[in-house]
């Protein structure tokens, strides 16, 4: 048990994240050696590997919602289970550890509202594609697999030993993980069920980010605590323990989704409605005034005038009432082409003869002459 001859070397405060990696990396030495196989068999668990391998999208689809269901009540707990670490620390004297974890949990607030917000989009995506459709709900209170049990099992032992400073090589390890296969993974995810998958992987995604920070914090952490005797052996325990514990998530997550892919089934791709096309021809010359104009020339002028405003990026084509519109003195000599989707203009393109008309605005703004030589140029 460490106590407080031994918290003579924890003082002073954590410097946060200016901690170099070079003098972490220096002191954590021995740590590193130590857990370096544990590392090594986590990159070759059964899990990992069929991750890395199956180009499966349903698959993959059905372990991500099992990911995130399990995680999320795998994750609830984790800002308790720091504070918890906090108070015993603060308890043998490690006042800077205390301090340290007390942020740390800070940090970890309502993460796990981000899987189950990312559950319940995975679900209504898979709903979209596969039956049998699936209840997010159901999938939340699902029962703990043994990898999750056996994940919050290493953090409550952690607890009640004496040793719980331990916690941070727990979260040093964690942390890591988005680190060294986060950006592959969701490479992984893009390539097989497509760019909107992204918006199911709020979790994954942030803490991507957020780890950076965090584990070059917890280097610090981790650098200060195996400073103390005895101490490193202790903290490649913790992290050998906790990497075994994701492990054996992962790989339930695997069978479960084994299980839940097989059983099925694709719908069919909606066929989406055909486009309704129609040819316009020039309105009449003597149609000047606004209210004379038809009203699918109207509806193209709206429908210029938003694409052309671009959120705001040109102003002039959203006047004060809040219209959209692209007023054109060519349109009144143009042949127009429109596509409507239903009962709404959703294309439209026009062809214009040059001698009919005012000149476009090409040719306004590049002179009678030169705009002629360009057309020639191009054929």
């Amino acid at each position: 048990m460490i106590g407080k001859t031994a918290s003579a070397r924890d003082v002073g405060s954590a410097p946060g994240i200016e901690a170099s990696w070079v003098t972490a990396s220096a002191a954590l030495e021995d740590y590193e050696e130590r857990i370096a196989p544990a590392r090594q068999r986590f990159a070759n668990s059964s899990g990992v590997l069929a991750l890395q391998s199956r180009a499966d999208a349903r698959f993959l689809h059905a372990f991500l919602l099992h990911f995130c269901s399990l995680g999320a009540r795998m994750t609830e707990p984790v800002e308790g289970w720091i504070r918890r670490a906090s108070a015993r620390c603060a308890a043998l004297g490690l006042i800077a550890m205390s301090r340290f974890l007390a942020a740390h949990a800070h940090a970890e607030r309502g993460h796990h509202l981000m899987m189950i917000d990312d559950v319940r989009a995975l679900a209504e995506l898979w709903n979209r594609q596969y039956r049998p459709s699936v209840d997010p709900d159901d999938l939340l209170s699902q029962a703990a697999s043994p990898g999750a049990v056996r994940y919050c099992k290493v953090h409550s032992d952690n607890l009640i030993g004496a040793t719980p400073y331990a916690q941070i090589a727990i979260e040093y390890e964690i942390e890591m993980l988005p680190l060294r296969f986060g950006q592959v993974f969701i490479a992984r995810c893009v390539e097989l069920l497509g760019p909107d998958i992204l918006s199911c992987l709020s979790f994954i995604g942030s803490h991507i980010q957020l780890d950076v920070a965090h584990t070059k914090s917890n280097a610090w952490a981790m650098a200060r605590v195996s400073k103390m005797a005895g101490s490193v052996p202790v903290l490649a325990a913790a992290g050998t323990a906790i990497l075994e514990a994701y492990a054996e998530y992962l790989e339930d997550c695997v069978a479960l989704a084994e299980s839940f892919s097989h059983n099925a089934r694709s719908l069919p791709a909606p066929v989406a409605p055909a486009l309704d096309w129609r040819l316009c021809p020039p309105p009449m010359r003597q149609a000047h005034q606004a209210d004379e104009l038809p009203a699918w020339l109207r509806e193209v002028r709206a429908l210029r005038g938003l694409v052309l405003f671009d959120n705001g990026a040109r102003p002039h084509f959203k006047d004060s009432n809040g219209a959209f519109s692209d007023d054109d003195a060519i349109d009144l000599y143009s042949h127009h082409i429109l596509a409507y989707h239903g009962s709404a203009l959703v294309g439209c393109s026009r062809v214009y003869h040059l001698e009919d008309g005012p000149p476009c605005l090409a040719e306004a703004l590049l002179g009678e002459q030169p705009f002629s030589t360009m057309l020639g140029t191009l054929g």
